[in-house]
C-alpha cells in the first residue's frame, strides 16, 4: 500500500507540487516573516518585560544585598565581585 502511494505521488511529477510549493514561499518570505518583529520593534513600547513581584525570601535576600554594598561602600571596601 505504501509503495503504490509513493508511486502514485511520484507520477505527479514536479508540476503537481509547484502550486503548492509557491505559496508556502510566498508565506515564507523574508517580508512576510520579519513583519511581526519590525512591527513590535516600531511601536515603541519598551523592550523590558514588566517586572514580576519578589517572592518574600528573594526581596529579603536582595533588600540585605543592597543595605550591605551600600554600608560596604561608605566604609569605603569595594573590593567585590561585580555582578
Amino acid at each position: 500500500a505504501a509503495a503504490a502511494a509513493l508511486e502514485h505521488t511520484l507520477a505527479g511529477g514536479r508540476a503537481a507540487f509547484a502550486p503548492g510549493l509557491e505559496r508556502l514561499a510566498a508565506r515564507h518570505r523574508w517580508d512576510a516573516v520579519a513583519a511581526p518583529l519590525a512591527d513590535y520593534v516600531h511601536d515603541g513600547r519598551s523592550s523590558r518585560a514588566p517586572r514580576r513581584a519578589m517572592r518574600p525570601g528573594h526581596a529579603a535576600r536582595h533588600g540585605g544585598y543592597v543595605v550591605l554594598r551600600k554600608l560596604l561602600d561608605g566604609i569605603g571596601l569595594r573590593d567585590r565581585p561585580r555582578v
